[in-house]
């Protein structure tokens, strides 16, 4: 249902001992270079053997410390993108070599969802934001190994702020290198302001976008109703095409770096609620989702 939110992890940890239920609602978003996971999950016997199987260690030592974070993920999926492959090199070796670190990539991967985050992909969609610059460093198997793990989607983040590693020229030639299928592919805008003009029925950019990506969202810091204003010109905007829409917000008014705990509140639980809803009826059933930063379960209606 379009009216229940959703978490985006930020800062905020996945789950704590005063609250485990965060995920529940079945969806969630991850920052991995910033988002520092569960607290309370510790390694099971299987995740470890798992862990060392990746790593053709003995299943006794100890898996957890040896590895289970995003960037040993990466630098596994950099390794496995540095194997030369057709036509360049066919050689038997080359591909067994790659796909042993292929192997190893899914295997970090899934530690890493379910014992750094503690997440069970079997029931939770979880979408992973990785950044353009790891998508090119790893050649895309980076974004292909979260999704073998049992990811549901990828997100690209566009900040033309930062058009080495964020602008939409790069973002649109990141997509190419992962060759995932459209649905996977989610497109996130960190400001309405660099979105908004890829939302004129003339712009060949916005075209591109919904050609590119299944789900488009955009970071609302403003007002309800600018939100609800962005949300008729996407509808609009893409009507002809499948492209389901998200609209991210953040109850908190204060330096982003701070944890949720401590940032200043700009709503209630029960405000921020009436503002999901409305934005949902904006939006119409089944056509998109709202998410929420390092929401509190409160928050989340739970």
């Amino acid at each position: 249902m379009a009216a229940v939110p959703y978490p985006t992890f930020r800062n905020a940890p996945t789950s704590t001992p005063e609250c485990r239920s965060l995920p529940a609602v079945g969806r969630v978003r991850i920052h991995p270079l910033t988002c520092p996971g569960s607290i309370i999950t510790t390694p099971t016997k299987t995740n470890e053997q798992n862990v060392a199987a990746a790593f053709d260690i003995s299943s006794t030592s100890d898996a957890h410390d040896k590895a289970v974070t995003y960037e040993q993920v990466l630098q596994r999926c950099i390794q496995q993108s540095q194997i030369p492959t057709p036509p360049i090199d066919t050689s038997k070796e080359s591909a067994k070599e790659r796909k042993k670190l292929m192997k190893q990539s899914v295997a970090l991967a899934s530690s890493y969802l379910s014992i750094g985050l503690g997440l069970d992909v079997s029931v939770v969609d979880v979408e992973m934001v990785i950044s353009v610059k790891d998508v090119m460093d790893s050649d895309g198997c980076v974004a292909c190994g979260f999704l073998d793990a049992g990811c549901a989607f990828i997100v690209l983040e566009v900040d033309e702020k930062n058009k080495d590693n964020g602008g939409l020229e790069k973002v649109l030639e990141a997509i190419e290198i992962m060759r995932l299928p459209r649905e996977r592919i989610v497109l996130h805008f960190l400001s309405m302001g660099d979105l908004e003009p890829l939302l004129q029925n003339d712009s060949k950019e916005g075209k591109e976008i919904s050609s590119k990506a299944g789900t488009i969202s955009v970071f609302c810091s403003s007002a309800p109703e600018s939100c609800k204003d962005i949300i008729i010109k996407m509808k609009n905007c893409w009507s002809d095409e499948k492209v389901r829409l998200v609209v991210q917000l953040a109850n908190y008014s204060s330096d982003e770096k701070n944890t949720s705990s401590n940032r200043e509140k700009k709503s209630t639980p029960q405000e921020l609620s009436e503002t999901v809803s409305k934005l949902s009826k904006s939006m119409g059933e089944d056509n998109g989702s709202i998410s929420l930063v390092d929401p509190t379960a409160e928050e989340l209606g739970l």
